[in-house]
């Protein structure tokens, strides 16, 4: 199963929470609770960030921070390994406390703050033990709770740690009392109402709308934890919508989108088609299947749209228009989903050029100690230039003429039958 996607980035606000090994109580008694708020908060003034809610359940945590630095897994990673150790020596044990890893979801923090602080909040009021109780015993649970932060919410008692709850409390009145008092019956309105985060998640880490998950999609290429298993998470946040695709493509063509949802046998508009398929399997299949981008695309099947997927990837490295045609929709859609394109050829030509203007030359020997990687490359584009590559696409005549301007020697000598 793959495991969420971690972001990271400066100034996004988390839910974080986790449940004890095998649902097991964590929290046997005060000093527990103790230690665990202390090395919460002595960590958050380490790594800069601020705890906004917190809820300590028997048996799990619920946490809604703020890190202000792309920090949060070195925050948590501290915090955890500091409360385990402490807790173990406490408790005369050895192993796990936890469940796996942290959760970590990111939110928008306009729209769902006040939804999670109360969410947070409300936990003890619906813990297995007070779920079935009446109303009115709930709330005495919820106001009575000392493990929690809502009793320094609505001003029951002055916070032991250094609690940030004046960003959410602002947005309930102008003084102290009027806040306290608005949303303290904010929370009780909580109580005859259901909400669940984990229903409205996207890629199982966000919290907030599809324009929220773009707008953090920079994030995910800079500041994010690199997190394989978390692969096809990440192209769901990535994903765009297909109307856009659709408009991308129609564009390029200068025809309206709707000629492009019926089918057509060969021309420019059987191309396009194929065109489209590609493109949407490209940036819109992390959000919709193969079959669901064909119903939508005119109502054909997942082997009509994996046949145009086909038919265009085997062109689009030929010089030809059609590669420039891709050129254009491909810059188009990177750039609504607020990323570059990724370009290896590319990433590894500016480090020949960055080499070049530092020292004059490209002669790089295939085993350079300082960048093995870029030897290795300047060796293969010879070899690919030469046709002695094996399983090579032949290098396009921009990159040939990219590398002329570096004054690149093509022709310097290879060791006879030396392949790549």
């Amino acid at each position: 199963m793959a495991r969420p996607l971690r972001i990271e980035g400066p100034h996004l606000w988390y839910h974080v929470y986790n449940r004890g090994n095998e649902k097991r109580t964590v929290f046997h008694d005060d000093d527990d609770r103790r230690l665990f708020l202390d090395l919460l908060f002595e960590s958050s003034d380490l790594f800069n960030a601020e705890v906004h809610a917190y809820a300590l359940m028997p048996n799990h945590f619920h946490l809604l921070l703020v890190t202000r630095e792309p920090n949060l897994s070195a925050y948590m990673q501290r915090f955890q390994n500091k409360f385990i150790k402490h807790y173990n020596a406490c408790h005369d044990r050895v192993g796990h406390i936890f469940q796996d890893r942290y959760k970590a979801i990111v939110i928008d923090s306009q729209q769902y703050s006040h939804e999670l602080s109360r969410y947070i909040h409300l936990n003890v009021a619906r813990y297995h033990e007070t779920r079935t109780a009446p109303a009115r015993q709930r709330l005495t649970a919820l106001r009575t709770f000392p493990w929690s932060s809502y009793r320094a919410y609505i001003g029951l008692e002055s916070p032991a740690w250094p609690l940030t709850s004046s960003t959410i409390l602002a947005d309930f009145g102008d003084s102290p009392a009027e806040q306290q008092a608005k949303y303290a019956r904010y929370v009780r309105h909580g109580l005859l109402k259901e909400f669940d985060p984990y229903s409205r998640l996207i890629a199982g880490s966000i919290l907030g709308g599809e324009d929220f998950a773009r707008a953090i999609t920079s994030a995910l290429g800079i500041a994010s934890r690199k997190d394989s298993s978390a692969a096809s998470k990440r192209r769901r946040v990535e994903a765009l919508p297909l109307d856009l695709v659709l408009n991308a493509v129609a564009s390029s063509y200068g025809i309206a989108a709707d000629a492009l949802l019926t089918r057509h046998r060969g021309g420019p508009l059987g191309e396009a088609r194929h065109i489209l398929f590609w493109a949407a399997v490209t940036y819109a299949a992390g959000r919709l299947s193969r079959q669901e981008i064909g119903r939508q695309l005119g109502g054909v099947g997942n082997t009509a749209v994996s046949h145009g997927f086909a038919c265009i990837e085997a062109q689009r490295d030929a010089p030809c228009a059609l590669r420039d045609r891709l050129d254009t929709i491909t810059a188009q859609l990177d750039a609504a989903a607020g990323h570059p394109a990724h370009n290896p050829w590319m990433e590894m030509y500016q480090r020949l050029a960055a080499y070049n203007q530092r020292y004059g030359h490209t002669l790089i020997p295939r085993e350079y100690p300082p960048d093995l990687a870029l030897g290795a490359w300047v060796h293969r584009q010879r070899l690919v230039r030469a046709g002695k590559a094996h399983n090579a696409k032949p290098l396009t005549q921009r990159q040939i003429d990219l590398l002329d301007q570096l004054h690149f020697a093509w022709t310097l000598h290879e060791h006879p039958g030396q392949e790549a």
